[in-house]
C-alpha cells in the first residue's frame, strides 16, 4: 500500500543530510532528492524502487472494451451499476491516479497497453479499458516537471490479446511516448551501469522499459535503449 511505501521512505531518509527532521506527506514527492547523498553514486542495478501493478487501473473508461471485442453487448452489461461495481472489484488494482501515485512516492509504473482500431488510439487496460495511454504519460511528464530531482521507471507492456494490432502501430505508439516524455527519456549505452546522479544531472528522469515482444520495434523507433537492471 502507499502507506507502507511512505513508512519505508521515511525510514530510509533518516540520517540523510537533506531530509527534514520530520517528514510531511508532501515530502514523499521528492524522496529521491532527499536521499541524493545515499543514492547518488549507486548504479541502477544496485537498488530497488516502490512500484504499482497495472498502475493505470484506478478507473474504468466509458469505453470498456478494445475493438473488435463484442463492444455493444459488453457496454450494455457494464452499464448496469451492480455489474460495473462487481467488475471494478476484479480489475481495479489502484485507488489513485498515476500522478497521485507518483506524488505519494511510487517510482515504478506498469502500464499494459493496446491499440484500438475503431478509435485509432492507444489505451491502458487491465482486462477492461482504464484510459488513454497518452493521459497516463502526461501525468508522468507533469510530475517530472514539478519534481526534477526524481527518477521514474515506466514499464510499457503490450497486451497479448491485441498484440498483432498493437505491434503493427508501433510508430504511432512511439510518437505518443516521444510527444509526452521525449525530453526526459534516458538514452545512451548501458544505462544500468550509470549512476542515479548522472540521470538527474542530464535531466533524463524517465527510464523506459518494455517486454520482449515489443522491445525490438520500440528500439527501431528510437524511444528505447536496451537495459538490464539485474545485478551481475
Amino acid at each position: 500500500s502507499l502507506l507502507y511505501v511512505q513508512k519505508t521512505i521515511n525510514a530510509l531518509c533518516e540520517g540523510c543530510s537533506r531530509a527534514p527532521f520530520k517528514l510531511i506527506p508532501a515530502v514523499f514527492a521528492n524522496w529521491m532528492g532527499l536521499m541524493q547523498d545515499k543514492l547518488g553514486e549507486h548504479r541502477l542495478c544496485e537498488w530497488t524502487v516502490p512500484g504499482t501493478h497495472y498502475s493505470a487501473a484506478y478507473q474504468l473508461s466509458d469505453k470498456p472494451f478494445i475493438y473488435p471485442q463484442n463492444q455493444n453487448v459488453g457496454n450494455q452489461i457494464v452499464a448496469h451499476t451492480f455489474i460495473k461495481d462487481m467488475i471494478s472489484g476484479w480489475v481495479l488494482t489502484q485507488s489513485h491516479s498515476v500522478l497521485t501515485q507518483l506524488q505519494n512516492g511510487i517510482r515504478f509504473l506498469n502500464l499494459e497497453i493496446a491499440y484500438d482500431v475503431e478509435t485509432d488510439d492507444v489505451y491502458c487496460l487491465h482486462t477492461l479499458v482504464n484510459g488513454r495511454f497518452k493521459n497516463m504519460l502526461d501525468d508522468v511528464r507533469v510530475f517530472i516537471k514539478q519534481h526534477p530531482s526524481e527518477l521514474v521507471y515506466v514499464n510499457v507492456h503490450m497486451e497479448a490479446g491485441h498484440l498483432t494490432d498493437t505491434l503493427a502501430h508501433a510508430p504511432y505508439i512511439a510518437s505518443i511516448i516521444k510527444e509526452s516524455l521525449g525530453e526526459y527519456l534516458a538514452h545512451g549505452e548501458d544505462l544500468s551501469a550509470r549512476t542515479f546522479s548522472s540521470f538527474i544531472e542530464q535531466h533524463q528522469n524517465v527510464i523506459l522499459l518494455t517486454d520482449d515482444a515489443s522491445q525490438k520495434v520500440l528500439e527501431e523507433q528510437q524511444v528505447l535503449r536496451t537495459i538490464d537492471l539485474r545485478s551481475p
